[in-house]
């Protein structure tokens, strides 16, 4: 990165307050921001669109209706992140803590979530058709009216969760236990 890169960078590590001029840069000059520090980040409704993120901490950041369309967020902390109504459609979150995140009505569709863990999480309502869940842990998460069609859960962990209202239509799951939740 040049010299104003990484003095514009630096500017934004930790910021709350990133606007579209920051986000303009972040796209020109900096698109992978590998392990990047946005703790309690104020990215509501912010265009992040493809954007390699992969391995950043964004505890407790707002990314409310965030569009994060085809993002590499491998490994990436969402510990307690509000990610209601975001689109994180084709995202690679693969390894991701999604731990106690909110993620009410998100667009999970075709996401890779293969071993991450959305333990505690609330996904009321969100939509994970086509979603690879291969081996995550869902323990205890709010799944209540959620859109697992297609999924592959295979290896999940849904244990303690709320099914209530999920449909699990065409899903492939290994669920075995004496009283399975009701998959479709």
């Amino acid at each position: 990165m040049r010299a104003s890169c990484l003095t514009n960078y630096a500017r934004l590590i930790g910021a709350t307050d990133i606007d579209d001029t920051d986000l303009q840069f972040l796209r020109s000059e900096a698109k992978a921001l590998l392990g990047a520090d946005f703790v309690g980040a104020d990215l509501v409704r912010m265009d992040l669109t493809d954007m390699d993120l992969r391995r950043a901490n964004l505890t407790k950041a707002d990314l409310f209706a965030a569009i994060l369309v085809g993002a590499s967020l491998d490994e990436s902390n969402f510990t307690e992140a509000v990610l209601t109504s975001a689109d994180l459609s084709g995202s690679q979150l693969s390894g991701a803590i999604l731990t106690d995140a909110d993620l009410c009505d998100a667009d999970l569709c075709d996401a890779n979530l293969a071993g991450a863990s959305l333990a505690g999480a609330d996904l009321t309502g969100a939509r994970l058709t086509g979603a690879n869940l291969a081996g995550a842990d869902l323990a205890g998460a709010d799944l209540y009216g959620a859109d697992f069609r297609g999924a592959d859960l295979t290896g999940a962990d849904l244990s303690r969760t709320v099914l209530t209202g999920s449909d699990f239509d065409g899903a492939k799951h290994d669920y075995h236990t004496p009283d399975p939740p009701p998959l479709g």
